[in-house]
C-alpha cells in the first residue's frame, strides 16, 4: 500500500497543474484517508486533522460535497449565513482564503472561477 505522503508527492511531480483534478478524483472514489466527520465537525486529510472554525467547516463541506459545482458568493452566503442577511460578499472571500491556507497544498483545489464563484 502506498503511503498518503508518497502518493501526493508522486501526483504533484507527475501532473503539475492537474494535481487538483487527480486529487479530487482520488478523494471522491471512496478513499478512506480523507474524511469529513459531521458529528465532530472535523476534516481529516491523510494523517492530518485540519482545524476549521465552524464557518470555515461549513463552507468547505458545501464545496467538497459537490465537486465541480460552482457556488456564487450569494449561494454560499445563503447556505452558511441563513439568519444573518447583512453579511458582505467579501466575508466569503476571506473565509475561502483562510480555508486554502489551512489546507496547504490542497488549498489550490478550491478554485476561483472569475465572475462566477468557487468550486472544489
Amino acid at each position: 500500500m502506498v503511503s498518503f505522503a508518497r502518493f501526493t508527492k508522486t501526483v504533484e511531480r507527475s501532473f503539475h497543474g492537474n494535481f487538483c483534478h487527480w486529487y479530487r478524483f482520488w478523494l471522491h472514489q471512496g478513499n478512506q484517508r480523507s474524511k469529513i466527520d459531521n458529528l465532530q465537525k472535523a476534516v481529516k486529510i491523510g494523517n492530518s486533522a485540519i482545524e476549521f472554525t465552524p464557518t470555515e467547516y461549513d463552507i468547505f463541506k458545501l464545496l467538497y460535497q459537490q465537486p465541480g459545482k460552482v457556488y456564487t458568493r450569494d449561494e454560499i452566503m445563503e447556505h452558511i449565513w441563513v439568519a444573518q442577511p447583512n453579511i458582505l460578499g467579501r466575508t466569503v472571500d476571506v473565509n475561502i482564503t483562510r480555508i486554502r491556507k489551512k489546507l496547504g497544498l490542497f488549498g489550490n483545489c478550491i478554485v476561483t472561477r472569475s465572475g462566477y464563484g468557487y468550486y472544489f
